[in-house]
């Protein structure tokens, strides 16, 4: 009985972080989160004990040259447990994404040229 309730608890925080990791990315493609936050960031509440780690690479195309692509992998960690999830999305980041705050009302503008290609799946 204990081992089934142990595998139904990592089951639920395996599930809790990938939604988390997918409302981090949705952030990055929103504006409201900027790809250039570095090191392990604590979540808010009502999250405390998770943290999102934003690990960001830029994609070259077959030349060489700077594709405006960037590899973007969520790593998000519990912090009373082991967990650790990844997610990775290549994505085209919108123009001034992360200049907005987290209380501002005002939308960030849409950008059409956003492509998005699941790298992890949950």
């Amino acid at each position: 009985m204990n081992a089934s309730a142990d595998s139904l608890e990592r089951q639920r925080l395996n599930t809790h972080a990938g939604n988390l990791a997918a409302t981090v990315l949705a952030e990055i493609q929103l504006g409201i989160r900027s790809p250039a936050e570095a090191g392990e960031q604590p979540l808010l509440a009502p999250f405390e004990k998770w943290t999102a780690e934003l690990v960001v690479s830029p994609t070259e195309t077959e030349t060489g040259a700077a594709s405006g692509l960037l590899r973007i992998e969520v790593v998000i960690r519990h912090q009373e447990s082991t967990l650790v999830r990844r997610f990775a999305q290549v994505i085209r980041v919108p123009r001034g994404a992360g200049t907005l705050a987290r209380s501002s009302k005002q939308p960030p503008a849409a950008d059409k040229s956003v492509r998005l290609t699941r790298t992890a799946a949950f």
